[in-house]
């Protein structure tokens, strides 16, 4: 007797492909609206930092509003 699984493949979230498209689109309206600078005087780390870990070094950031979209929201 012959078993066919019609499902062999590498199992799969069905949320998958919903969860990355909103995170580029939330990635992807930061960069639209807001210029990403690093602060004066602060280092960035010097090591390599593999993974995903919750031991990650703090970086501090600034989110500055880019000046083009808020002049067209005004007219």
């Amino acid at each position: 007797m012959t078993v066919i699984f019609e499902f062999l493949g590498r199992r799969r979230c069905l949320g998958e492909t919903l969860a990355k498209t909103y995170i580029f689109m939330y990635i992807a309206k930061l960069i639209q609206y807001f210029e990403i600078q690093i602060p004066h005087k602060v280092k960035l780390p010097d090591k390599p930092q593999d993974g995903v870990d919750d031991s990650q070094s703090p970086l501090s950031a600034l989110f500055i509003p880019r000046r083009c979209l808020s002049q067209l929201n005004k007219i």
